[in-house]
């Protein structure tokens, strides 16, 4: 994503707040201090239940810096997590949000089912994006030629990837 945003001449900051060892106060003060430098358009912000707090600032924010807010959920598991009370919370935070932006057919549907409150451009996009076609042989030949060996010589060549198995009301994500 971010190398396609360059290649559309944007101007892209990358804001990493997931320093273990930093409190949510240096977390916070960082993203301040890079908002007012930057003064950015648009804010996308991934996994807003990693740190609602940082959130709440970003959407506190918002009033004297005037940027949109693009929020990003990839997981739904927080949606069925979280109290009545902070669902209502969280759907008066996305009435001051642009756009948000559920990854997979799961976390779109966690945000109906939970009944919150979505902006109007809340939109389902796939979980894998694929890379630049320009870019097919770079990558082709960052694999190793022991992997390209295996390819040409074996048929037929079954792959599967999971980082884990995760079920969500007894059902594999």
């Amino acid at each position: 994503v971010i190398q396609k945003l360059k290649k559309q001449n944007n101007d892209v900051t990358i804001i990493d707040t997931s320093q273990k060892n930093k409190t949510k106060l240096y977390a916070i003060s960082h993203i301040f201090k890079i908002i007012k430098k930057t003064k950015p358009d648009i804010i996308i912000y991934h996994e807003p239940f990693n740190s609602f707090a940082k959130l709440v600032f970003i959407t506190f924010l918002k009033i004297f810096f005037k940027f949109k807010i693009f929020l990003v959920d990839h997981n739904c598991r927080a949606l069925y997590k979280i109290s009545k009370q902070l669902k209502f919370f969280y759907s008066l935070l996305l009435t001051k949000c642009e756009k948000l932006i559920a990854i997979g057919h799961e976390t779109y549907g966690a945000y109906k089912n939970n009944n919150i409150k979505t902006p109007k451009d809340f939109t389902k996009e796939a979980a894998f994006l694929p890379p630049e076609s320009s870019d097919e042989s770079k990558i082709s030949n960052s694999y190793p030629k022991e992997l390209h060996r295996f390819l040409r010589t074996h048929s037929p060549i079954i792959i599967a990837n999971a980082f884990k198995l995760v079920l969500l009301n007894n059902h594999d994500l």
